[in-house]
């Protein structure tokens, strides 16, 4: 059969509780057909929802081989395309191609006129193809009640080049309902064998390019198509759907599992998160990553701040496409609140921006002489010190360091700190790095963040020591040890030398120089957290505790 046509005059017009149904029975065989620029749902402009119901616009049960794609509508239904089998022995469905459609939009593929229910569903069914690798093969599946794309079950079904986004749950949902995390060598199975997603690690503009690194784990010694895509927000549950395809890469995966990436596309618009999926050889696709551009909104770093190389530097780095507004923060006298003794606080804090090249962007050593000092006010984040600094800028992407010192040349317990003024910026300081003298007792080296927002975060926190010394430092810590607290002081885990955790930590691709040194990898809730770098039996040295966003 082949309903419609991409002609003048070949289009139908479709509104019914299901508004095409190919079905067949174990007995008859299977049916099969094709569905070219039709409109199902709408009305004969493509822009007015009919809905008559929960049913499907197109229905694909016990059938083979059907094509559905030449700009099709299907808007306005409960469902927008289910593809299942209906349970009888031998009554299976499998290989349906969906391309080139608009699954909940009008007919201009940009305005919202979504099903109430899941864009397409795919349930017990294998083979099926949805979107494509060629250009115009992918499909629009947007602003639908539900899942962009539900797989509950079924393999081989991959799901490439499309533009998911503005749906009311997950872009692509495999197995039970809500986000399959990835798990260590790719080993469960499930809806397209619950492939792995990538994890993206960094993400730069520059020019008219977008530059995305990160890393895969899968299994060992196999070949993976990477897609991208740049969305205007992230989703809900911090995982990404895929509004605007930037293209893709085929990568092999070491004898772990695990590959780096590192590419680069032509995007000029506005991207405030990116995501990514992962294909296998045999079509199995994964979910969307986590979106990266989800902000720590706050960080922050407390140290007894000596002179020299001993001085508390501090690094971050914002990526995304547009300029991230910070306030940082040199505090010091103000810490006695905490039960710290006058007499060990840095008296006087200086703080100083750097970027890149080292050259000072800003400094500033009492607050209250800012000019900014009204605007950091405004924003709830003055000092209560009038000898302690804080500076407003607004930065583009890139690398900045900031340093804290005394102003006259004293020592004693400081405090930095990190602060994105506006959460939902498209931009993203996305890791925090802290260097300074490691001593004992209440001076050892200890790094706050707040997580902000609904979503868990994937983080991995780092302390580095003996590396430092290929950096010129002298006197690095020699063994630091990590420990992660919660917001009640609770102890939640401890690492001295990373190769405790070596296959998770190498899937990161943030594994430290030095077996010495200390990685922790772990999921957390939105809340306060502190991480602690000490010295292994009572050891010092200058130390560096590293928090890295990694979705």
């Amino acid at each position: 059969a082949t309903i419609g046509g991409t002609n003048p005059g070949e289009r139908n017009v479709i509104v019914a509780f299901t508004g095409i149904e190919f079905s067949g029975n174990p007995a008859a065989g299977r049916s099969t057909g094709t569905v070219e620029g039709n409109f199902i749902g709408t009305d004969a402009t493509g822009t007015i929802a009919l809905n008559l119901g929960g049913g499907s616009g197109i229905d694909v049960d016990h059938a083979t081989g059907v094509v559905i794609e030449g700009g099709n509508v299907i808007s306005g239904n409960g469902v927008g395309i289910s593809m299942h089998s209906s349970g009888t022995s031998g009554a299976v469905s499998d290989s349906t191609t969906v391309q080139g459609n608009f699954i909940g939009t009008a007919a201009d593929g940009v305005t919202a006129l979504g099903n109430t229910g899941i864009g397409v569903d795919i349930f017990i069914t294998n083979n099926n193809h949805i979107g494509g690798s060629t250009a115009g093969e992918g499909n629009v599946i947007a602003f639908n009640g539900g899942v962009g794309v539900r797989m509950a079950i079924g393999t081989n079904n991959p799901i490439e080049g499309n533009s998911i986004f503005s749906n009311g749950a997950l872009g692509i949902d495999l197995d039970a309902l809500g986000v399959s995390l990835n798990d260590l060598g790719d080993l469960d199975t499930g809806a397209n064998n619950l492939q792995n997603f990538p994890r993206i690690t960094a993400v730069t503009a520059t020019g008219a390019n977008l530059a995305i690194s990160g890393v895969i784990n899968s299994l060992p010694s196999k070949s993976y198509r990477l897609e991208f895509f740049a969305n205007t927000a992230a989703g809900p549950s911090g995982f990404g759907e895929g509004q605007t395809f930037l293209g893709f890469t085929d990568v092999t995966t070491d004898t772990g599992g695990n590959q780096l990436f590192n590419v680069t596309f032509p995007f000029t618009g506005s991207v405030n998160a990116v995501t990514a999926t992962a294909t296998d050889p045999d079509g199995n696709t994964s979910e969307f990553s986590h979106a990266f551009g989800i902000k720590l909104q706050n960080i922050s770093t407390r140290l007894d701040v000596l002179t020299g190389e001993s001085v508390l530097i501090g690094g971050f780095i914002v990526t995304g496409s547009d300029n991230e507004e910070v306030v940082l923060r040199g505090i010091g006298p103000s810490l006695a609140a905490a039960g710290i003794s006058a007499a060990d606080l840095l008296p006087n804090p200086k703080l100083e921006l750097h970027d890149s090249k080292g050259a000072v962007l800003a400094t500033n050593d009492n607050w209250m002489d800012s000019p900014q000092r009204d605007e950091i006010s405004s924003k709830g984040l003055a000092p209560d010190n009038a000898l302690e600094s804080a500076l407003l800028a607004e930065l583009p992407p890139g690398f900045y360091t900031t340093i804290l010192s005394d102003a006259n040349g004293a020592s004693g317990i400081g405090l930095v700190e990190l602060y994105a003024t506006n959460p939902a910026a498209p931009a993203n300081p996305v890791n925090i790095s802290t260097r300074g003298f490691v001593q004992t007792g209440d001076n050892v080296m200890i790094g706050g963040f707040i997580i902000g927002g609904s979503a868990l975060r994937h983080l991995a926190i780092r302390a580095i020591g003996p590396s430092l010394a290929a950096a010129g430092v002298s006197n690095p810590l020699l063994d630091p040890v990590l420990e992660l607290h919660d917001q009640n002081g609770v102890l939640m885990e401890t690492n001295d030398n990373w190769k405790e955790n070596q296959t998770e930590v190498e899937a990161t691709g943030l594994a430290p120089n030095d077996d010495r040194e200390s990685v922790i990898v772990t999921t957390l809730s939105p809340g306060n957290y502190t991480a602690i770098v000490r010295g292994a039996n009572g050891l010092t040295g200058v130390g560096l505790v590293e928090a890295y966003d990694i979705p």
